[in-house]
C-alpha cells in the first residue's frame, strides 16, 4: 500500500478542491505558506515520461502524485492501478484525460471474453459504462455534481453511509423515470425512499404532513 493511501477521500476532499474539467487542484484550507484557493502542488522531474514530468502535491510531510490525487477526488476512491494521461501531458489532470493503465491477463478467444475480464478486474470501467448507458453522462459530469453538492445528498444533506464490501457507496444518480433527466445525487436511503413512494411529490407531501401531525 502506498503511504498516501492511509488518507481517505473524506480526509482529502476537505483539504483539496478539484475541478474535473480543468484538472486544477486547489487548497480548501490556509496554512503558513498557502491561502485558500491557491493551486496545490509543484512539478518535479523524477523520470522522463510522455509529458516530461510528474506532478506532486505535498501533504503532511509527504508527496502525493497529482494524477492519483485527481483520480481520488474525481472518483471518490484511490485508483487500483497506475494512472496514465491520454494526451501525454503528465501535468494535465483533467478527469477526462486520466485513465487506468489496465493489465488484463489472457489469452482470450473473443473480444467479449476480454471485455468481461477487463470489467471484472477494473470496476471503474464498469462504473463508466453504467453512467454512460443509464444516464448518458461521463465521470467528469458526475464528479462535477459531487463537487457542487459537497459530496452530500441533495435531499437530506448527509454524506453516504451505505457500504458495499466494506467500502462506502458512491452517491446514487437520481433521474426522472419518464424523461430520463438527471435531477441530482442522493444517498441510498433517500434514493430508495422516494422510489418506494413512487417518485410522487404529492405522496411525499402527504407523508410529511402525516409526520408533522403526529410529531409531539
Amino acid at each position: 500500500m502506498r503511504k498516501e493511501d492511509q488518507f481517505t477521500f473524506e480526509d482529502l476532499s476537505k483539504v483539496f478542491a478539484y475541478d474535473p474539467k480543468t484538472g486544477k487542484i486547489t487548497w480548501r484550507i490556509a496554512s503558513r505558506n498557502t491561502k485558500i484557493g491557491d493551486e496545490a502542488g509543484g512539478i518535479s522531474v523524477v523520470r522522463k515520461c510522455a509529458g516530461g514530468a510528474y506532478r506532486y502535491v505535498g501533504y503532511k510531510g509527504g508527496h502525493i502524485q497529482g494524477a492519483r490525487l485527481a483520480w481520488l477526488l474525481g472518483h471518490g476512491e484511490w485508483p487500483p492501478q497506475q494512472v496514465g494521461v491520454k494526451d501525454g501531458n503528465a501535468v494535465n489532470l483533467a478527469l477526462d484525460n486520466l485513465f487506468l493503465r489496465h493489465t488484463v491477463k489472457g489469452p482470450f478467444s473473443t473480444k467479449s471474453e476480454y471485455h468481461s475480464a477487463h470489467h471484472r478486474e477494473n470496476p471503474h470501467v464498469k462504473r463508466i459504462s453504467r453512467l454512460k448507458r443509464s444516464f448518458d453522462m461521463g465521470l467528469a459530469e458526475y464528479s462535477a455534481m459531487i463537487a457542487l453538492q459537497g459530496n452530500k445528498c441533495a435531499i437530506c444533506g448527509s454524506e453516504e453511509t451505505d457500504k458495499r464490501r466494506g467500502k462506502l457507496r458512491a452517491l446514487a444518480v437520481d433521474h426522472d423515470h419518464e424523461t430520463g433527466k438527471v435531477r441530482g445525487l442522493l444517498c441510498g436511503a433517500c434514493n430508495k425512499g422516494i422510489g418506494l413512494l413512487k417518485d410522487d411529490a404529492e405522496i411525499l407531501r402527504k407523508a410529511a404532513a402525516y409526520l408533522d401531525k403526529h410529531t409531539a
